[in-house]
């Protein structure tokens, strides 16, 4: 009697062994897929064969694909054609498509596909290979196989495409430059095309190549500062510009620093003793800001530590910003001023100031040097001790603007009247001295009252030496102390000289305002005379054109 077994009608290398109560076992070790099939257990007799079967199923990874045909004739597309080989015990679930480029390192799965058909299409011109995955198994990789297409224009644009000035005169274009597997061909570049956004007349397109496939930025210098522009970015290589049009960006010529910085900085309200709100007023232009207007920057610090700056970021549709955390009874400065993406404008600064401290029992304080039309608030702080404080409620006040006042206001009036009533005292002053000058000459016999003064001195100090310049040029007349006053006395030799050059002096100045006013009538009545003349010459002038229009007439 004698045992073969069979797999799938082939007789198998195993052979059965005995055991002790005559059943024959086969043993089977390492099963894969492959050794699914029927097994079959034929007993051959001298007389006859029994046989006897069982259905073996081995649960194992699919069997690799075979490919079958690559086709990358088309440039754009290869076609992959493979065959599915044995499931080994479960049903396929989809197959992947890996290729490898020739400058790749690692498979990449371009395809993926699900088991109803046998050949797919895709745009990788590189190695391929086919898997058939089974969760949790997949079969091992086909074959590779080959595949090299014809050069081609770029089939895409660098992405990522952005404009954006560093400086006030020029314009950045920077973009991600396209990897080397989809140049499609040599000589790569890239075709810059920009142009200035105006509302009046459209710019014309400025061209020019960026001849480094690798870079990924540019430098328009010469530009007029924040303008905006429209950009385009293209592939381009030796075959042609890019199968698909670029698209058209916006962007910006460099920032500058702003023109205008806020005015107005004031305080609105003061909330409590740490708790401030500060405001400003609206930017005239928003072209001053030349940049993206990106808000206001608020910085306040100590007046006795302007080294501790506190800053904070106010957006720029707000025009009031609050600050808290400050120490009470403190001076603090503050500075706002304009931001936008790379520059800052000159700050407008304010001042808060602090008055000397008031002793009961006063109650009344001046303040001094206040500025005309500007908002102030008043905290009074009571303190009791070292230690005990206590701020009163905020006081708003403003002060008045001359521009506003009208011009005859009381204060104004009541400040001209005593200013009138003080000049009306002095001109009165003045007249009751004068006149009590003249009644003092008039009693003094004629004596002026400077030679009196003389005559009091010289009786305290004695006669004194004097002399006066003759109109002569004989020299310096000297009048000794024996006769220094006999001058004074009326019929006195020195007396009489007085009277006649004093008379002389002023029958010369009388002479000389007599001729004055005399030429003064010559020169009038010449001017009269001429008057006259050019008059009666204008009137003959009339008469004689008169005449020749009548003439004419006729």
């Amino acid at each position: 009697m004698e045992y073969v077994w069979t797999r799938n009608a082939k007789r198998m290398e195993q052979n059965g062994r005995m055991d002790a109560d005559g059943t024959n076992v086969l043993e089977m070790s390492k099963l894969r897929g492959k050794n699914s099939g029927r097994i079959e257990c034929s007993v051959i007799t001298e007389v006859d064969v029994k046989t006897a079967s069982v259905e073996l199923m081995v649960r194992d990874v699919p069997e690799p694909p075979e490919v079958l045909r690559v086709d990358c004739s088309s440039g754009r597309h290869a076609l992959v054609v493979w065959r599915r080989r044995a499931e080994n015990g479960a049903p396929l679930s989809h197959f992947t498509v890996d290729a490898l480029g020739t400058r790749d390192a690692n498979w990449q799965k371009v395809w993926e596909e699900k088991v109803a058909g046998q050949n797919t299409e895709m745009d990788k011109r590189t190695m391929f290979k086919a898997a058939i995955p089974l969760a949790p198994w997949a079969s091992a990789p086909s074959a590779s196989v080959p595949c090299a297409t014809p050069p081609d224009v770029p089939f895409s644009n660098p992405m990522e495409v952005h404009a954006q000035g560093t400086e006030p005169d020029n314009l950045v274009i920077r973009w991600t430059p396209l990897a080397r597997n989809v140049w499609n061909a040599p000589g790569l570049k890239y075709l810059m095309r920009y142009r200035q956004m105006d509302d009046s007349a459209p710019a014309d397109w400025h061209e020019f190549f960026v001849e480094d496939p690798f870079a990924n930025q540019t430098t328009i210098r010469e530009q007029p500062t924040f303008r905006p522009f429209l950009v385009q970015v293209r592939a381009v290589n030796s075959r042609g510009f890019s199968a698909i049009e670029p698209e058209t960006v916006l962007g910006w010529s460099g920032e500058d620093v702003p023109l205008e910085a806020p005015r107005g900085l004031r305080l609105v309200a003061h909330r409590n003793h740490s708790t401030v709100e500060l405001g400003w007023e609206e930017l005239k232009s928003a072209s001053s800001v030349r940049g993206h207007f990106v808000g206001f920057r608020l910085d306040h610090w100590p007046s006795v530590r302007p080294f501790l700056i506190t800053s904070q970021i106010v957006p720029n549709i707000s025009t009031v910003a609050t600050i808290s955390g400050l120490q009470a009874l403190t001076n603090y400065e503050a500075k706002v001023c304009v931001l936008n993406g790379q520059y800052e404008s000159e700050g407008h600064t304010d001042q808060w100031h602090q008055t000397v401290p008031i002793v009961l029992p006063q109650v009344v304080f001046d303040l001094r040097n206040l500025a005309e039309g500007t908002d102030y608030v008043l905290i009074g702080e009571a303190r009791e001790g070292p230690k005990r404080r206590r701020a009163s409620e905020a006081l708003n006040i403003r002060t008045e603007s001359s521009r506003g006042r009208p011009p005859f206001s009381k204060e104004r009036l009541r400040s001209a009247a005593w200013f009138l009533a003080v000049l009306i005292a002095c001109a009165l002053t003045f007249a009751l001295l004068a006149v009590a000058c003249v009644v003092a000459q008039r009693n003094a016999d004629g004596i002026p009252l400077g030679f009196m003064a003389f005559r009091r001195r010289e009786k305290r100090f004695g006669p004194a030496l004097r002399f006066r310049t003759p109109s002569s040029s004989t020299g310096e007349e000297e009048l000794g102390p024996a006769d220094a006053l006999d001058w004074l006395a009326e019929g006195s030799e020195v007396h009489k000289r007085f009277l006649a050059e004093a008379q002389r002096r002023l029958s010369g100045a009388m002479d000389s305002k007599e001729r004055e006013k005399r030429q003064k009538t010559r020169e009038k009545g010449e001017r009269d005379n001429a008057v006259g003349e050019s008059k009666t010459e204008k009137e003959e002038r009339e008469k004689e054109q008169q005449k020749q229009t009548s003439r004419n007439g006729e």
